[in-house]
Formats: structure tokens, sequence, C-alpha cells
């Protein structure tokens, strides 16, 4: 089950490697030794109930929805026809409540002694990330022909929705990218 899984979950697609550690998580279960056909939703149900003794709720209902992925795509484009998508089956985890993800007073500069301590690009890169509020990809996509230090700004071609977005830079996140070396960003 799970090889076909990682065959449908494209290298390029965005959030590739977010699928690719909830497949690897999912390899570890006695599902991933199961046929297709043969599972039924009270093993998808088991499954849930493990889960989320050790993850958060957002993380089970987004690997219940690549399991359901791979149900309808085993139906509908390899021809498993009489097959049920047991996902469908079982009640879903509910939706959690948004989370505040700033870091509290005094963890910021933590976080920064640590980086500096590792040394190389992270300290600037992680700079960055708080003074911009930009997701990981979004700054690995980041390059000097984005970025516009006079109207300080910097242009996200594609964000993780798909669409363009303008990130309008504070005096550090200009400050940042001016002492990096032009091979980073």
């Amino acid at each position: 089950m799970i090889v076909i899984l990682r065959k449908s979950v494209s290298s390029k697609k965005k959030g590739a490697y977010q699928k690719s550690r909830r497949i690897e998580n999912l390899k570890r279960h006695k599902l991933a030794k199961q046929y297709l056909a043969s599972i039924q939703g009270k093993d998808i149900a088991e499954y849930r109930d493990e889960r989320l003794k050790n993850v958060f709720q957002a993380s089970v209902r987004l690997e219940l929805a690549l399991l359901s992925h791979l149900f309808n795509t085993a139906i509908r484009e390899w021809g498993m026809n009489g097959i049920l998508i047991p996902v469908t089956q079982i009640r879903l985890p509910k939706n959690a409540m948004s989370r505040d993800r700033r870091l509290f007073q005094g963890k910021v500069e933590k976080l920064l002694a640590s980086c500096d301590e590792y040394g190389g690009d992270l300290p600037c890169v992680v700079r960055l990330a708080l003074a911009t509020g930009m997701e990981r990809g979004e700054l690995a996509s980041l390059t000097w022909g984005n970025i516009d230090l006079k109207k300080r700004t910097a242009t996200l071609p594609e964000t993780k929705n798909g669409e363009k977005r303008i990130v309008q830079l504070s005096q550090e996140a200009v400050r940042i990218p001016r002492n990096l070396p032009r091979r980073f960003v």
C-alpha cells in the first residue's frame, strides 16, 4: 500500500516534503502491510486513535486525507472500482482551533543565540524569517531578483496557496539581506 502511496505523491507538488514525512509515519503502521481492498473503516479508526495519542488532531486529519487520496486514486485511475474508501466510514478528528505561532518573550533570544552558535547562514535565515513571517518554502525560493531594497519589498511569485504575494520589509528585514553574500538570496 505505501509503495503505491509514495508513487501517487509527486515530489514536485507543494508540500511534498511534509507528505513524504506522513508516508514515513504510515510505513511504520500495520496498515502498510495490508492490501488496499482489505482495509476497513475499523482499521482506519484504530490508526486514527493510535496516532491521536502521539500527535495533534490536525496532523491526523492530514494523514487521513492522504489515505483518502490514495483510495480515490486507486478507484479513479487504477480501475479498482470494487473497493470502498474506508476513511469516509469514520469520524475525523475535529479541526483544531488556530494556534498563536509567535515565540514568547525570551524564546527569540534563546533561538538566535543557538543559531549564532551554529554559525553559517542559519542566523541570517532565522532572523529574516522572524522579521518577515515568511514560511520555510517562501524563504527557500527567495532570490535577489525578488527583493527590491529601495521599495522595501520581497515578491514571492508563488506561495503555498499558489498566489503571488508581496511582503513589505521592515528596516531589520532590509538590513539582513544586505549582509548576505549574493550566492545566498
